[in-house]
């Protein structure tokens, strides 16, 4: 029976339990270890499509950038065409203004030329019938 508790008690010592700790710990790394390239692997898979994920939304935004930038030149154009037919328009709205102006003062000179006349004519009769 002294033989079975020595080796009882050797086997629960603290030294037997040190290396079992040891050897579990090792059989972790091990296990670790041969599982490291495949976690590596999806961690670089998942970088990759992040960076991809990234890429794309870049490219979406400056699609949309370029398609909003052509927009507003399409606009400007469109806004410096309007402007120039309303410049022609003005020019020719202020031509008729000025043909008409010139033309009422000219109706109106004319017309104060008759009336002298006729006041001249008027103020002979009057003479003449004195």
């Amino acid at each position: 029976m002294g033989l079975d508790r020595l080796a009882i008690n050797q086997l629960l010592s603290a030294t037997s339990a040190a290396w079992v700790a040891v050897l579990i710990l090792a059989l972790f790394v091990v296990r670790l270890w041969s599982g490291a390239p495949a976690v590596l692997d999806k961690w670089l898979a998942w970088r990759a499509a992040k960076a991809a994920e990234r890429a794309a939304y870049w490219d979406r935004l400056l699609a949309e950038i370029r398609r909003l930038d052509e927009r507003c030149d399409h606009l400007q154009r469109e806004v410096d065409a309007c402007r120039e037919r309303e410049g022609e328009w003005m020019r020719r709205a202020i031509s008729a203004e000025a043909f008409q102006l010139g033309e009422g003062e000219a109706l109106q000179k004319a017309q104060r030329i008759v009336s002298r006349e006729r006041q001249i004519d008027a103020d002979k009769k009057k003479g003449e019938t004195k």
